[in-house]
């Protein structure tokens, strides 16, 4: 039975009397259901990797979490949000950085982005969403977009969301290709989707997939 969340479990209570003691309980928390591989499910019975190391490829900066933990708990200071993430939610009354780069803790400076309570609370959904994909269950939407990198390679990012009760949830996964059939998939980002630009665009390009995978098929 689905409720307010859908089928997933409902947003985790950060555990700590300082917020550096929340974000190393949620470490140690997400590394028993995802970033210890062997914890991790497969996706479409092949090997999801997620990138333990704890610098920051654009600056060099070291780090004391993996970087790609503390992206999914960190959010980007852009001034056109409109609205913020955790409007109408209790981790708006907890927040002290209100999506401000010059707010954030040093960890998240370091890879310019601020900490956000609200992805924080909902990280444990990633391995939740995935199983979910596994089953081909009706919230969820998967599609491949091509692109390119800053080095001009063309690379495929693939899309899995989930939409069902209050939730509209993404996890981006880079696939690893070679002779055109995917071999792994790379941990990109997670996040919840809140805005009108980015549920506009998603739905475009579900759209776009879809028409050309049944071209494809015919």
């Amino acid at each position: 039975m689905s409720g307010i969340y859908g089928k997933l479990s409902s947003p985790l209570v950060l555990t700590g009397d300082t917020f550096i003691e929340m974000l190393e309980n949620l470490e140690e928390y997400f590394a028993t259901i995802f970033m210890d591989k062997d914890a991790r499910a497969l996706y479409n019975e092949k090997f999801i990797f997620f990138n333990m190391n704890r610098f920051h490829l654009g600056n060099g900066n070291r780090l004391k979490y993996p970087e790609r933990f503390l992206h999914i708990c960190s959010i980007e200071d852009k001034h056109n949000y409109t609205i913020f993430p955790c409007n109408n939610d209790k981790t708006y009354s907890l927040c002290k950085t209100y999506c401000n780069l010059t707010n954030s803790h040093t960890e998240f400076k370091k890879i310019n982005r601020t900490e956000c309570l609200y992805r924080m609370t909902r990280i444990h959904w990633i391995p939740e969403i995935i199983n979910l994909a596994n089953t081909k269950d009706e919230g969820i939407t998967v599609w491949t977009k091509p692109t390119t990198d800053r080095h001009k390679n063309k690379i495929y990012k693939h899309f899995i969301r989930y939409e069902s009760g209050i939730v509209d949830y993404v996890i981006i996964l880079k696939e690893d290709r070679k002779r055109g059939y995917t071999q792994k998939y790379n941990f990109i980002s997670a996040y919840p989707v809140f805005t009108k630009r980015n549920k506009e665009q998603f739905k475009e390009d579900y759209v776009r997939y879809a028409k050309e995978t049944i071209e494809v098929a015919n």
